[in-house]
């Protein structure tokens, strides 16, 4: 294959990575310092190079890893050159290693703390270097088209019409990319994780457990704190996304998560995230105090979580059972109905059981003994031993539950209390089968949307329910 004849220029972001690299940078430096990088994104808009290296300072580590777009890896290894030049507004130090991290490049350009190397600025700096016409450019948006202006060959990454015309208009010859098509809505819905609110139903449970079931209030109380905890909770994932970053794009299966594959902007999901968990406090609020405070304590613990307690092993398992549990907590606020100690220690037990089938899922994944999650605080050697206490816990779940069916409360409770005797055993046998289909490698990473998608799972949860129904005589 012959070398292209002229330089090539490549722009960075929506380019080269479909991100927003000073997006994500103002994410990692707030992650790394928070009270510099907000002082620093205050000033951003006045001193924009200055300010961009104050940044990259702040997130030294950034960017560790990027998604890559296809379209121009083809294109540029179709057209080889001598010289492969990354030109980016971002700051020199990003650009370096960027430009480190691709591997594909002889040299990398960047803003340099007076100039912000975007627009004229750029075509100024490879004009002074390679002469009008002495280049190609590799871009994919309006800041371009003074560079291409100045570019012997255009190549657009854009499926904008307008912008292709303008750049026809304004250089000799110019290709067309087109991006890697992507659906925006059905990218930020699954970002949002809708099929994890699945666990929501928990807050259900109170209302269930106390029978009131001619209650119109208490059932719509229910529904109002379940809308809170599906708005909170997605408000959560947008920001494990985000600090979670690195760690999914090494990931063989979170990579595909939108934020990770560039597919949601960094800055979009952060304004989003903030705009659900302010909305889920405000109907909480409007609910009920004791609500507003649930809220509030899932808030934290979830981003205490996403921040720092889940690499530490074990209390990271304790936490996530926490998380669980503060939604049966939140059933009970919304409807002043409080658990009961054997559905408190049932849920519990059950719920540090799933948490350790999460993560011996994730770990199992990843292969040889000894490897680790750069983001977790497990290694595979450890595999055993989270299995043996995640079946320990699950069978405490089990016990509890049989200790409660020989207590008054059932009586109380229920006109033929001896229809509930199987129910233990549908529990146990769910538990084992999960934990043996596990260990198979049969169960995805999350044991509740494993149970979503399984036949068996809906079984013994129907069998429950009868049984259920049934004792209530």
């Amino acid at each position: 294959m012959t070398l292209h004849p002229l330089p090539v220029i490549v722009d960075l972001d929506g380019t080269l990575t479909p991100v927003d690299t000073l997006h994500e940078l103002a994410i990692a430096s707030i992650n790394k310092a928070p009270a510099p990088a907000i002082l620093t994104l205050v000033r951003l808009p006045f001193n924009k190079p200055l300010q961009k290296r104050h940044l990259a300072a702040l997130a030294p580590d950034y960017p560790a890893s990027l998604p890559w777009s296809s379209s121009v890896a083809v294109w540029l290894e179709s057209n080889r050159s001598e010289q492969v030049i990354l030109c980016t507004a971002s700051a020199q130090e990003v650009a370096l290693r960027v430009a480190s991290l691709h591997g594909g490049f002889s040299e990398a350009l960047g803003s340099d703390g007076a100039t912000n190397l975007k627009g004229p600025s750029k075509a100024d700096r490879l004009v002074s270097r390679f002469g009008r016409r002495g280049f190609s450019y590799v871009g994919n948006s309006w800041a371009d088209v003074p560079v291409w202006s100045a570019a012997a060959r255009a190549v657009v990454v854009s499926n904008d019409q307008e912008l292709i015309a303008k750049a026809r208009e304004v250089c000799p010859y110019v290709e067309v990319l087109a991006p890697e098509p992507r659906n925006r809505w059905v990218d930020f819905v699954r970002a949002l994780r809708p099929h994890q609110w699945v666990k929501n139903l928990l807050v259900f449970l109170p209302f269930l457990a106390s029978h009131s079931f001619e209650r119109g209030d208490l059932l719509l109380s229910t529904v109002v704190a379940f809308a809170v905890f599906c708005l909170l909770a997605s408000a959560s994932y947008l920001v494990n996304d985000l600090l979670d970053l690195h760690a999914d794009r090494l990931h063989p299966v979170k990579r595909l998560r939108p934020i990770a594959a560039g597919a949601l902007d960094a800055l979009a999901a952060a304004g989003m995230s903030a705009m659900l968990a302010s909305a889920a406090l405000a109907f909480a609020a409007v609910q009920s105090p004791a609500l507003l405070m649930v809220a509030l304590a899932y808030l934290f613990l979830a981003t205490a979580y996403s921040r720092w307690l889940k690499r530490i092993a074990f209390l990271d398992v304790g936490l996530l059972a926490g998380l669980y549990t503060s939604r049966l907590w939140a059933g009970s606020a919304a409807t002043e109905i409080w658990p009961s100690p054997w559905l408190s220690g049932f849920s519990l037990a059950l719920f540090v059981s799933l948490a350790l089938c999460k993560r011996f899922v994730e770990y199992r994944r990843l292969g040889s003994a000894g490897e680790t999650n750069p983001s977790r605080g497990y290694t595979t050697v450890q595999l055993s031993a989270i299995r043996r206490i995640g079946i320990f816990a699950h069978f405490s779940a089990v016990g509890v539950l049989a200790a409660y069916l020989s207590s008054q409360n059932v009586v109380e409770l229920y006109g033929r209390p001896l229809m509930l005797v199987p129910a233990p055993l549908v529990v146990a046998f769910w538990g084992f089968r999960v934990w043996r289909l596990a260990a198979q490698g049969r169960v995805d990473e999350d044991p509740v949307i494993f149970a979503l998608r399984d036949r068996v799972s809906w079984l013994c949860l129907g069998a429950l329910a009868s049984i259920f129904i049934a004792a209530l005589g």
